[in-house]
């Protein structure tokens, strides 16, 4: 599913770019890194990577299927999109000496 704002490729873009995206891949967990570039599901990038030529064991793609059927989300690291207690970008909070929350804009 692409993020708000983003449109996602087809099936055959996707496989066409990740031709050359699979070619200079260099990190250890190559689903994980398909799953992140292209924003799709652990089973899709199983899928597509299999179609691709990789080599991924019937064991990985039934773990995701598993995972993705008990509707748990691939793991994922957030960051805040904002410091905490700004508003619209504008306001930082800060706390006096005596921990009184302070605004400033």
């Amino acid at each position: 599913m692409a993020k708000h704002g983003q449109k996602s490729l087809s099936r055959e873009k996707r496989l066409k770019s990740a031709k050359r995206w699979l070619a200079s891949y260099r990190g250890k967990n190559v689903v994980r890194g398909y799953r992140k570039w292209f924003g799709v599901s652990d089973v899709c990038a199983v899928l597509e990577l299999r179609m691709l030529g990789v080599d991924i064991p019937d064991a990985r793609l039934e773990q995701a299927r598993r995972h993705e059927r008990a509707g748990c989300p691939p793991p994922a690291v957030t960051f805040p999109s904002r410091p905490p207690g700004a508003r619209n970008g504008k306001e930082l909070a800060k706390t006096d000496v005596n921990n009184v929350v302070v605004t400033r804009r």
